[in-house]
């Protein structure tokens, strides 16, 4: 499991919060060093932002979304546009 540094603390990460920035994955809900970073890379169509995360210097596959904070894989099998 992942988490994010920032975000709501209840519900979607959605795109209009995100403004474009690079923010860090750490590996538990409680704050402490990042293990990490995700870039945004799309939005799904209820308009969560997506991400693409990498973690210990290796990128993981696929997208991931932040619900409550946590990374969670992008389960949309007809992902929204790409900025």
């Amino acid at each position: 499991m992942y988490f994010s540094e920032l975000g709501p603390r209840s519900g979607p990460f959605l795109r209009r919060d995100v403004k474009g920035r690079v923010i860090g994955v750490m590996g538990s809900p409680v704050p402490g060093a990042a293990l990490g970073t995700a870039r945004p890379c799309g939005w799904d169509v209820e308009g969560a932002q997506l991400w693409k995360l990498t973690v210990n210097g290796a990128e993981l596959p696929g997208r991931w979304i932040v619900i409550n904070r946590e990374f969670r894989p992008e389960q949309s099998s007809s992902p929204g546009p790409h900025p």
